[in-house]
């Protein structure tokens, strides 16, 4: 008998902040999720665990509208 679970998570975080009139902002997101079977033993010698990230820079804007890639 085969039993498979999922599980998973999902987190956005943003952040801004000013400094020598330019404003950056930043935000990132990722999101993970495992699963593990009744045969994990027959599979791994651990849980499986699969996961996902990425990280995005947004482009920066100054007060003189001029753009930035941070």
């Amino acid at each position: 008998m085969l039993v498979i679970c999922y599980s998973y998570d999902y987190f956005f975080y943003y952040y801004n902040y000013y400094y020598n009139n330019y404003f950056y902002y930043y935000y990132y997101y990722y999101y993970y999720y495992y699963y593990y079977t009744a045969t994990t033993r027959l599979l791994a010698p651990h849980d499986e665990t699969a996961y996902f990230y990425e990280t995005t820079a947004a482009t920066t804007t100054t007060t003189a509208g001029e753009g930035l890639t941070a």
